[in-house]
Formats: structure tokens, sequence, C-alpha cells
């Protein structure tokens, strides 16, 4: 038994990854694999945050990233089209990315086209507090000069073949001490 479990704790971890929840979790700005970029790669799926209380915080001090302000993920086909599949804008009125403008309010995936290897950028609009428009990229994209995107290039978790060996092993083991108590 203490095999079998073993076997199933390894295996989990090499499905293990960054855990970002929709209830408000922030972004770690430290991740080296966040940027705030996204490129219009033919196949890849991309996910940004956005931070609308910049100019809220300390000098130095870009607050949380989540999905409070906004959340969205994209992906982008391989024939120039791309697809907007979830975002979450709870503080936002309008947001515009590829040429369609969200609202808070809209719902089901939207699609857009793109040039493969392009940038796209997104840009956002707080219509209630009249702060924006925050467009992703560099700071100088934007009037108060802050950085207010992170974007991360999102990878499907596939299982290392090392974990599948073990697994694999595990269960033709499993299945001779089967056959040794009968």
């Amino acid at each position: 038994m203490r095999i079998l479990i073993l076997t199933l704790v390894l295996a989990g971890y090499s499905f293990a990854g960054p855990v970002l929840s929709p209830d408000g979790v922030a972004v770690d700005p430290s991740d080296p694999g966040l940027g705030r970029l996204i490129i219009g790669i033919p196949g890849s799926t991309w996910e940004a945050w956005l931070n609308d209380n910049w100019g809220n915080t300390a000098p130095g001090d870009n607050g949380d990233y989540d999905f409070n302000d906004l959340f969205v993920r994209i992906l982008f086909g391989s024939s120039g089209i791309g697809e907007i599949v979830g975002w979450s804008a709870a503080d936002l009125n309008v947001v515009t990315i590829g040429g369609i403008t969200l609202s808070r309010n809209d719902t089901g995936p939207k699609t857009f086209t793109y040039v493969p290897g392009a940038e796209l950028i997104i840009s956002a609009m707080d219509m209630s507090t009249g702060k924006g428009p925050y467009y992703s990229g560099p700071a100088s994209r934007n009037a108060d000069g802050a950085i207010h995107w992170y974007t991360e290039q999102t990878v499907t978790p596939t299982p290392e073949p090392a974990s599948m060996l073990l697994i694999g092993g595990g269960l033709v083991g499993l299945g001779f001490l089967r056959k040794k108590r009968k």
C-alpha cells in the first residue's frame, strides 16, 4: 500500500504547477516566467493579469495582480485566428483585445485576427473611476509610467516520462503481488 501511495504522490508532482484561483490570489512578480508582452505564437495559450490600483499604492509597489482587476486567457490558433476564452473584469468596464471590446458582462469566447509573431496589445479602461487606459507592454505606453500588466505563456502540463515509468512499474508490481497471494 505504501508503494501505491508513494507512486501516486510522486506522479502528482509531475503535474504540479502554479495555483492561481479566481478569488483574488496575487500573482508573484518574481516568477521568472512572467513578462509584459503577449506575442501571437500559433498554438500557444497566454494569460494576462492587470493591476489598475497602481496609483493607489506606494511608489515602487505595483500592488497585487489578481482576478479582481482583470484576468484574461487567450488562445492563438494556427490560422491567424485568436480566441479570448476566459476573462474576469470585476473592477473594469471596458477591455480591448485584438480590436474586440469586452465588458465585464460579456459571456462566451470571442475571436479576433492576429499576425503570427507580432505583439498583441491589450488596453483596459476603468469607466467607474475614469482611470486608464492601461496598455500591456512597457511602462512607457502608460500615462502614469507604470507597469500595469503581467503576462505568461502557459504550457499544458504533461507527465514526465520518468513519472509514467514509475506509475507503470508500480501497477505491474501490484499485479505481481496479487498473483503471489492467490
